[in-house]
């Protein structure tokens, strides 16, 4: 957990208690019924709604409320849009890291294998919208592993999360 509330305050967990924090994002999250709000990216960390109970035989049997995803749910009442389609992280993991690396970095000798994990997400706010379709996108070509990276049809080392949100049906009052 160091890297989400370090002493420097500036882990994963640390940064999305700034966030919240913003007199922007609280505007942004008191108006999220008028005005959409979308928060997505990489978090480079995993999320509290795949390490649970269920799962944690995944884990090395660990359940863990990782901070970042946590907070944003618990705090400011936004919704894992990829989870909210795909409720079990067993049926449907949505690994998106690590794409092109097999094992550990040269610290350690390339000898640990790398841990695959959901660590980018859409998450959002609104009852504006509904997600009715959310995936990992990889390209069409077979995945190359490093260090032949380079030749894969995606640019990155993770694999894309891509949400289909459509206009939800709101009843207005007279």
């Amino acid at each position: 957990m160091k890297g989400e509330h370090s002493p420097r305050k500036d882990g994963r967990g640390d940064d999305v208690i700034q966030l919240l924090k913003l007199p922007e994002f609280q505007e942004a999250i008191r108006n999220s019924e008028q005005n959409p709000l979308i928060v997505c990216g990489d978090f480079n960390c995993p999320s509290h709604l795949d390490w649970k109970e269920d799962t944690k035989h995944l884990h090395g049997d660990w359940i863990v409320e990782w901070p970042a995803t946590y907070l944003l749910e618990s705090k400011a009442g936004l919704i894992d849009s990829f989870r909210q389609v795909n409720p079990s992280p067993i049926q449907t993991p949505g690994i998106t890291w690590s794409t092109v690396h097999q094992a550990s970095g040269y610290e350690w000798d390339y000898s640990i294998p790398e841990p695959l994990d959901r660590i980018d997400f859409i998450m959002y706010k609104t009852p504006k919208y509904k997600p009715v379709k959310s995936f990992t996108y990889f390209g069409t070509e077979p995945i190359q592993q490093m260090p032949n990276h380079q030749n894969n049809d995606y640019p990155s080392d993770h694999f894309s999360v891509i949400t289909d949100f459509v206009l939800n049906n709101l009843q207005r009052r007279a």
